[in-house]
This record gives structure tokens, sequence and C-alpha cells, in this order.
């Protein structure tokens, strides 16, 4: 072993050695250990080092973190034909990107409806991987259906990668482990119900702060229930305990930390650069923190699941990480089309040829206009039969038959959906603005393009509703997008926050600090977490200016995307009923 490698092991022997082990619920004290683990696996950037101590540290720290199953750590050896030449092998392989989605078969539709647009619609070719927990989760006849959806998806048995004994990983839990397991450098993690509006094959290029950091996460809905004090303070003493300061996206732009909403993180949508050991081992902290002992015990009694666990643990070894600058903007579409676009069935002549292959590649209709009892004669099969009856819903009753091929435009007058930006009075959080209830906003949290011109993705799926398929797909017209994060906070911290201390509860609490925490809060998007109807009214917002009708080019997109989505519920009736 080399002088400077053996003097570093020395270093990072001290360091594990010189904190208390502390207790479970010691994120910070885990974070100094995983920080030094980082600063140790820099020194095997060269894979001609024989990596084997640092691999047997790591597995003494996290046992279920085994060597010989992963597909790709920044410091892995190569076999020796590709070692002849092993600088140009890995400076491919660190560009080398690839999408993982962990799902399972409650949400396997929903993983059919995002492989299908991103390779027929926006002609996406980065590789696939479906990550699930065994044949209990995700069953042989869904992966045989979703690996004929598109090319170059493959699947990924987290049971045969890491010790699932160990982890016992359910849910939420999957999702950093799916990221480690990933066999790409530059991995993007995607929920299974997350959609894109647009090719996302150049993202890392696309973020200039994912390409300077490698890491990008995405912002949470503006939501406040009465968490945030104690999360944030939480938080607060595990960067003590780690002997940190908050990072400069903590202090300066985060409403999370600074007590004005619950969560932090949308992660829908996670971006890594692998191929740098410390985000590396970022995210090997962020795969503790969801395991089954630690997540029961500590992670999801002080978070909402998986969701702030990147970042966190980003944040307590002092890892760069970057965040979009916008909160989780908001959709809504027009009481014309409130019902969304309806599911269809297949025409008659794709239900007789059978094979779900061929539907995909056929026309369809809507389901109201298909008589489920033809539908059924055609099928001969009673549980088919059903499958279809189901789909016709009642959307026929406000459903234009036309409406596929004939849109409805966007209104343009003031009093509708866009008004124009104008100074106003600002009114507190609790009081927002009456509005005409033109618009139906759904659930989803969408998020800019970088230039902030459009939605580029959005966490919740096609549906209208991913709660109550029966209201069809969403056929959005209009969006809002608050102000960025960090112009809010810095415009309201010059005027009105005090200098001695910015964060105090007591200033927080009082009516100068509820007076602050409004006028920020209204710059952002609106969400009736606690009265949902509220959206199916209007959704008010205290800046309506903010409202813009998605362009010609977004909606075009959106059909073709609804329109994939139609021929695969067709192809899951006929082959999975």
């Amino acid at each position: 072993m080399p002088a400077l490698i053996t003097e570093a092991h020395d270093s990072t022997r001290l360091a594990l050695s010189s904190h208390n082990p502390g207790a479970i619920e010691d994120f910070g004290l885990i974070g100094h250990k995983v920080a030094a683990l980082a600063d140790l696996a820099q020194n095997y950037t060269n894979s001609a080092i024989d990596s084997s101590e640092l691999n047997r540290l790591i597995t003494e720290h996290f046992p279920w973190w085994n060597d010989s199953t992963l597909r790709y750590f920044p410091w892995m050896r190569w076999p020796f034909k590709v070692m002849k030449d092993p600088s140009t092998y890995l400076k491919m392989l660190r560009h080398k990107v690839g999408i993982v989605i962990p799902a399972g078969d409650g949400n396997a539709r929903e993983t059919a409806h995002l492989i299908t647009t991103l390779r027929n619609v926006h002609k996406c070719k980065l590789p696939i991987d479906i990550a699930y927990v065994g044949d209990g989760d995700m069953s042989p006849s869904i992966r045989a259906f979703l690996s004929r959806l598109g090319t170059n998806v493959n699947f990924i048995d987290l049971t045969q990668v890491f010790d699932n004994t160990l982890i016992q990983l359910k849910g939420y839990s999957s999702k950093p482990f799916a990221i480690l397991a990933s066999r790409y450098p530059r991995t993007i993690l995607l929920d299974s119900d997350a959609v894109f509006f647009a090719n996302p094959d150049d993202i890392f290029s696309m973020y200039q702060s994912l390409k300077e950091t490698g890491l990008l996460f995405f912002h949470d809905r503006t939501v406040e229930n009465g968490n945030t004090p104690v999360r944030q303070e939480w938080v607060g003493a595990q960067l003590k305990l780690a002997g940190r300061l908050p990072s400069a996206h903590l202090a300066n732009n985060s409403l999370f930390f600074r007590h004005h909403i619950d969560e932090e993180a949308d992660a829908a949508l996670v971006a890594v650069d692998k191929s740098k050991p410390d985000t590396y081992m970022a995210m090997v902290f962020a795969c503790w923190m969801n395991t089954k002992h630690v997540r029961e015990t500590v992670t999801y009694q002080r978070l909402f699941g998986d969701k702030d666990t990147y970042w966190l643990a980003a944040e307590l070894t002092g890892v760069p990480y970057a965040f979009e600058p916008w909160s989780s903007a908001r959709l809504a579409q027009e009481p014309l089309i409130d019902k969304g676009f309806p599911l269809v069935a297949p025409v008659e002549n794709n239900l007789a040829r059978g094979p779900a292959a061929q539907v995909l590649e056929g026309a369809s209709k809507p389901v109201s206009q298909a008589s489920p009892t033809i539908a059924a004669e055609v099928l001969s099969d009673e549980k088919e039969a059903k499958s279809i009856k189901l789909l016709a819903t009642d959307t026929s009753s406000s459903y234009d038959k036309n409406q596929t091929t004939s849109r409805v435009e966007a209104p343009h007058s003031t009093n509708e959906l866009n008004f124009p930006r104008s100074s106003h009075n600002r009114e507190f959080h609790d009081s927002p603005k009456p509005i005409t209830p033109n618009r139906r906003c759904t659930t989803h949290m969408v998020h800019p393009h970088p230039d902030g011109s459009e939605p580029l993705w959005a966490n919740g799926g096609l549906w209208l509703d991913k709660r109550d398929r029966g209201l069809g797909l969403a056929n959005w017209t209009h969006w809002y997008v608050g102000s960025r994060n960090d112009e809010a906070l810095k415009t309201f911290c010059e005027t009105s926050l005090p200098t001695d201390s910015p964060n105090s509860k007591s200033w927080l609490t009082s009516e100068d600090g509820e007076q602050w925490h409004n006028e920020v809060m209204n710059t952002q998007p609106r969400w009736y977490s606690n009265d949902w109807g509220m959206d199916a009214e209007g959704c008010p917002q205290f800046e309506e200016w903010r409202w813009q009708s998605l362009n010609q080019g977004f909606r075009d997109r959106l059909e073709r995307m609804i329109e994939e989505v139609r021929k695969v519920e067709a192809a899951w009736v006929l082959e999975l009923g």
C-alpha cells in the first residue's frame, strides 16, 4: 500500500475512533464517520490500487454494503482486460448515465406509463433499470410486461445485491438502495409516478449546479402542518453533533430551515454523480437512514419517509449539493375538461387480435364510446370483460368526443387565469384573494425547466388524481410558479428580520415574525393540504398574476403522452386483466 494511503488510513482510523459511537439517533456522529470514510475513498480514484482495506472498513460500519455484488462504486477494481486501457475506459464510464425506478406490482401501471412516454414521445435513449425487492414485490408476469414496453429496460432484484435480512426494504426505503445498486456512475432516481414532459437525456448538462456538485434535489410543496420547528431544531442538533455549520443553501435558501415549511425535498427525482467518492458515501449514509431499525426508530419519526434523507446525508457529511431554485409549482385545468382525458379501450379489431404488443401498435377510442357489452363479447373472457367495464367510467357525462383533436384554448382574459403583473398590497398567508373559480388544480408537484420556461417533470403520474383513477387522465392548461426561494428570503430578510437572531424562535412567533413568515409564504404556491376540495374550487393564490398558460408545444406533447398511456392501459387489460 502506498505511503500516502497508509497515512490516510491512519487518519481515518483516528477519526473513526475519536468519537463515541453514540446512540442510533445521533445522525451527526454517523455523519462525521461517513465523512472520514469519504476522505479516505478520495485516495482510491486510481482503480489500480487495491481497495480491499477501504471496502472492509465500509462493510464494518455498514454490513449490508457488499463490494462483490454491487455493479459500480467509484474505486471499483476492474478486470484485467479492462485495465489494459483503464484511463480511456474510466473516462467513458464516468459519463455513463442511467435511470433507475424502484417499483412493485402496486405501482407497475405508472411505471409502464413512464417507460412508454420516455421512449415513444420524448425519444429518451438512457438505459432504464427497474429495482424491486424480490418476486413478492414485483411478479415475473409484471416484469415481462414492462420489459416489452421499450428497448434497454432491465431489472435489479435488490435482495440479490444487499442482504435484506439486515435492512428489510419496503416502500420508500428501497429508493436510496436502488441508487447504489444502479450500474451507472451518473444515476437518475425516479419514482414510478414521476412524469417527464421533455427528454431527460441531458439532465447532467442542463443544470450547472449538478455539474458542479454531483447532487441535485428538487423542492417539495410549500406546506406547513406544524412540524417545522421540531424538524428544524432536530436537524440543527445533528449538525452540531457532526461539528458543522449549516451549508450556504440551508442557511440562506431553505424555506424549511427558516421555519416556513415542513419538508425540504420532493424525492421523486434525485440526480447523483456517484463517480465522486464523497457523493457516493453520502448516498451510503442515506441508505443507512432507511434501514429498518434506523427508519422505524428515528428517520420516519423525525422526517416524512425517505424524501429528506438524501440532502440531509450530504449536509451532515459536508458534501456539496444543489437544489432547484423554485418550490414545487402547481398545475391546473379548466372546468370544461374538469375530468381530464378519459381512459380508452382498444378498437375491436385490436381486441380480437389479442397480444398486447399488437394493441400497443394500434389505434384506440374513448371508453365512453365503447360498449362494455361489445367489448366483453370480443374478449370472450369474463375477467377481461370486467376490467374493460371498470374502465368505462362515467367520464362520458363530461367528455367531448372531439376533445382529443380540438383542445380548449387557454383563456387570455384578466378575469380568468392570466392576471397582469402589477404592484398590489400584499395580504397575509391566511387571507387568500377571492378569485373566479375557473380552474381545477391537481395535487401534482411540478418542477420547471432550468430556465423556468415550462414544466420539465412532475410527481403524481398522468392521472388527474392517482387516488381516483376513474377520473381519467390529466389535461393541464395552466401552471403556477412562485418566486425563487432565495429571492423571497433575501427580499424579506433584508427588510424585516432583526440582525441579531433571524431564526430566533421567540422572534418567529412574535407579531413581526409571523408577518415576515406570511410575506414569504405569499410569494409561494398555496396548497390546500388540509382541504383538497379547495383545489377543485379554484385553489386561490395570493399572486394570481403568476398563473401562466402552458404553451402549445407543451400541450401537443401532453396529448401524445396521453395517447401512449391509453395504449398501455389497453395492453394492461388484455395481458394482465
